[in-house]
């Protein structure tokens, strides 16, 4: 079964870990599908990847991811607040970025080369961080970066 045929039951408000409410789906992949979502302990929007418990994902990876990018505290990286499981998926929850990735502005154009310099600045700057805590993200490509409504700084 695919992860994101399984999942298409997950959204439409389920309470998920006791405080996360799911919302609308933002995109899916190999490893889970993406949902915005509100804590609701905090009335705060978060983001919550969630990885079937039957699709295959590996929960060691899934406690290494979260391990790791708990470790960074960057502008350009998406920050982890939470991680968790149950008898269905495991979950992580970060904040929410809204904007575009890399590959959609680039394919709708809208990138100036001064836009590429100033992403591409911020791309190394984040990787660098990363790289200066031991953590190699491995999956780098344009699909997999956001370019934000509103910058952090």
């Amino acid at each position: 079964m695919d992860a994101t045929e399984e999942l298409s039951t997950a959204a439409g408000g389920e309470l998920v870990l006791g405080r996360y409410r799911l919302g609308q789906r933002l995109g899916a992949g190999g490893f889970g599908t993406v949902y915005a979502a509100t804590d609701e302990r905090l009335q705060r929007p978060v983001a919550v990847k969630v990885i079937p418990a039957a699709g295959g994902g590996d929960p060691t990876r899934v406690r290494r991811e979260a391990l790791a990018a708990g470790r960074l505290d960057h502008p350009g990286i998406v920050a982890i607040f939470d991680a968790g499981q149950d008898d269905r998926a495991r979950y992580l929850v970060s904040e929410l970025v809204r904007g575009l990735t890399l590959d959609e502005l680039s394919a709708e154009g809208l990138l100036s080369d001064r836009d590429v310099l100033r992403i591409g600045l911020a791309l190394c700057g984040a990787l660098a961080h990363a790289h200066e805590r031991g953590v190699v993200h491995r999956d780098v490509k344009p699909q997999n970066v956001i370019v934000p409504e509103a910058p952090r700084s």
